[in-house]
């Protein structure tokens, strides 16, 4: 059947799939909050990442590993 989404490109892995959808959830969460250390038209005190920052980079990282930050 013909999917013109995804047409001329390879479906994507279960575990590839799982870990993207679960990203873009997280990501969907975050977009909007302002981050700690920053205010508004301000620069941030720190270039710290948080755990969930780095545990989500990591992630992606695992599913792609020429991932880059």
């Amino acid at each position: 059947m013909f999917d013109p989404i995804i047409s001329g490109y390879q479906q994507m892995s279960k575990p590839f799939k799982a870990a993207f959808v679960k990203i873009i959830k997280k990501l969907e969460i975050s977009t909007f909050q302002i981050q700690e250390g920053m205010s508004p038209g301000g620069d941030r005190q720190s270039l710290s990442l948080k755990a969930e920052q780095i545990q989500l980079i990591e992630a992606v990282a695992g599913v792609n590993p020429n991932t880059v930050v």
